[in-house]
């Protein structure tokens, strides 16, 4: 393994383009190896890396979009490969498996939030690359038991921070996912919230924030354009027939934080407050009853 790291540390500025080939061959037929995969993976994620602005390319040049194409072949190419496997030994699972997806979750987010490639093109042009890595994405997260999501430090803080990333630039994938998958999502976000890794429960937070003020402005359009009609237009809004408590549970797992517990991020936990209390249409009618209870006493004390 150290040779391996070796021989791609020494060629980790001249191997773009010329020998990423080989690179994707070698996971192709290596992909259940981690002593080959996880330095090729690392070098995938260091490239994606855009510390300090270094990758700065001219307006018109196609180098962004080219080394997002590799990095959405390298993730395809190992996910694909790595959801083959069969079941492993408990001990063997992380090192074997996980360790590779979460090092693709880095990598992903890392192109996502780079700042260099401007991620309209590839439907203009019918690029799939954007959508495999993604579509990747969600196979390799839907093979994980969402108890290893918490359970390895690593692995959760790769996750949440690529999941935030896709709920603030990427809501209209989401959306477009099926309910079940969406469900997943949001049960990995309840889990996520009461997460003693402080990072974790604030990406938790934002993620939370960003979703429910994409489909409570959805929901909104739609009431205005069809009155009296149940919204249909997107996977996202079915969550709302097939599971209509879900948001009311995750509201009250924030506020029970809030209160009840030593929140040490309040600031984080009361972003997605909002968004879940105008979702909940009894609890916003309760705390305007209130409100308006609480200030007609005031009012009648004072006089």
């Amino acid at each position: 393994m150290l040779d391996c790291k070796l021989l791609l540390s020494l060629t980790i500025l001249r191997s773009y383009p010329t020998y990423t080939p080989i690179l994707l061959r070698a996971v192709e037929l290596w992909y259940h190896d981690p002593n080959v995969t996880t330095p090729i993976l690392k070098l995938f994620a260091e490239l994606a890396q855009n510390r300090s602005q270094r990758l700065v390319f001219d307006v018109s040049s196609p180098n962004g979009i080219l080394l997002f194409r590799e990095i959405s072949k390298i993730i395809s190419s190992y996910g694909s490969r790595v959801l083959t496997m069969g079941d492993l030994p408990k001990d063997q699972v992380y090192r074997m498996k996980l360790k590779g997806m979460s090092i693709c979750f880095s990598m992903l987010k890392a192109a996502l939030c780079g700042g260099y490639v401007n991620f309209g093109v590839f439907c203009l042009y019918g690029d799939n690359a954007l959508d495999d890595a993604l579509n990747t994405f969600v196979k390799m997260l839907l093979s994980i038991p969402q108890n290893d999501l918490l359970d390895y430090p690593k692995l959760s803080q790769t996750y949440y921070f690529l999941l935030e990333a896709l709920a603030q630039d990427h809501m209209n994938f989401i959306s477009s996912l099926e309910p079940q998958v969406f469900l997943y999502i949001l049960s990995s976000i309840s889990e996520g919230l009461t997460a003693l890794d402080t990072m974790v429960c604030t990406g938790c937070c934002a993620t939370l924030d960003h979703i429910v003020t994409y489909i409570f402005r959805r929901l909104s359009k739609v009431t205005k354009k069809r009155p009296n009609q149940t919204p249909d237009s997107e996977n996202i809004l079915r969550i709302l027939e097939v599971q209509p408590d879900i948001f009311r549970q995750m509201l009250s797992t924030v506020l029970n934080i809030i209160m009840f517990e030593d929140c040490r991020n309040q600031w984080s936990m009361s972003r997605p407050l909002l968004g879940l209390i105008l979702l909940n249409e009894e609890v916003r009618f309760s705390l305007t009853f209130s409100s308006t209870n609480i200030a007609g006493t005031l009012g009648t004390t004072a006089v």
